[in-house]
């Protein structure tokens, strides 16, 4: 029987075609998922803190249950939780917050920033969108007391601009994209290409790390910047696409030289969200699998297992001390309980 704390309030919000209810938990995530997973509800109805429910399955969520509550009572109960997450943490909100921090850390360009921004902000990200790309760069200023190197910062706006979900495939284009555009003969963006969810061959396993968009060069073209159009590739230092490269492409296996700093850095920042707590790594973990809500169930469980248990059996997941002390022994935490609910072990 289920503990009478799942809430659900009248459908009233209109949507294609039809009206939605709000579906919350008092108490976690967890329990809010497994009582959508009886429901039969799909986990791409889940967005941030609550479930869009359907008019027409009203009915079933209260015979399961639920507690129908208004809208208002609905609100409160969300916020008294601790579940809720703020309007301006949500993604929609989150451009201006980094258009500042680009503007503050590569000044000058502002198309580059601009087309980086698009390629975060497209629709199919549930996970590797602008939220997760906000917590990198606040991760590196944390690590580095504010003062990361630039090829630190463009290396953590790089890491995920390519996102099509082939492990592997998209770090390799998110680091060609970086030689691309900012090398000596840089094209100028313009729009990213078609978001899309590749097929055959997505695997539901990265951390952070960058899931492609596009062939390499794909939706840009050689165009004139700022001083030639938009990004003023010249103006900055030389070398900088080489190194940014190949940090992103630390990326892929998340284990850098111990001794290349920005490498450690980044990885760390990447993988920050694994030391958060319990409620905000349920969160993550449910982006993560809305990411990949085409992969069939069994074939996700597998796959996403395996690269837990993969990055469970480094000697740390952290490399800088601060990173160890903030989020080693939470993060170890809540993979290993990741684990276990995946493998049922």
């Amino acid at each position: 029987m289920v503990t009478m704390t799942v809430y659900i309030d009248p459908p009233r919000w209109p949507a294609h075609g039809t009206v939605f209810s709000h579906l919350v938990s008092d108490e976690s995530l967890d329990e809010l998922h497994e009582f959508a997973s009886r429901l039969g509800v799909s986990v791409r109805a889940f967005d941030q803190d609550h479930y869009d429910i359907p008019a027409h399955r009203l009915a079933d969520a209260l015979a399961l249950g639920a507690v129908a509550v208004e809208g208002k009572d609905l609100a409160r109960i969300l916020i008294r939780s601790g579940l809720r997450v703020p309007a301006r943490r949500r993604p929609a909100k989150l451009a201006p917050a980094l258009t500042r921090r680009w503007e503050r850390h590569v000044p000058g360009h502002p198309g580059l920033g601009s087309h980086l921004l698009e390629r975060w902000l497209e629709p199919h990200r549930a996970y590797h969108g602008p939220a997760h790309l906000l917590k990198v760069l606040e991760a590196v200023d944390l690590l580095t007391d504010g003062r990361p190197s630039q090829e630190l910062v463009l290396a953590a706006w790089f890491h995920d601009a390519v996102h099509r979900g082939r492990a592997g495939e998209d770090e390799k284009d998110s680091a060609a994209l970086a030689r691309q555009l900012l090398g000596p003969d840089g094209c100028a963006p313009e729009s990213p290409p078609p978001a899309g969810r590749g097929g055959a061959g997505r695997s539901p396993v990265q951390e952070g790390s960058g899931e492609g968009h596009a062939a390499p060069g794909s939706g840009v073209r050689a165009a004139p910047r700022e001083g030639r159009g938009p990004g003023a590739a010249e103006s900055l230092p030389a070398g900088l696409a080489d190194r940014v490269a190949e940090l992103v492409m630390v990326t892929v296996a998340h284990r850098p030289d111990p001794t290349d700093r920005d490498a450690c850095l980044l990885v760390d920042a990447d993988l920050a969200v694994l030391g958060g707590t319990a409620e905000e790594y349920e969160r993550y973990r449910a982006d993560v699998r809305r990411e990949y809500a085409d992969v069939p169930e069994s074939q996700f469980r597998a796959a996403r297992a395996e690269v837990l248990q993969n990055l469970l059996s480094s000697p740390r997941l952290f490399h800088h001390a601060t990173a160890v002390a903030l989020w080693e022994t939470q993060a170890r935490r809540n993979v290993a309980r990741e684990i276990q609910l995946l493998t049922g072990q």
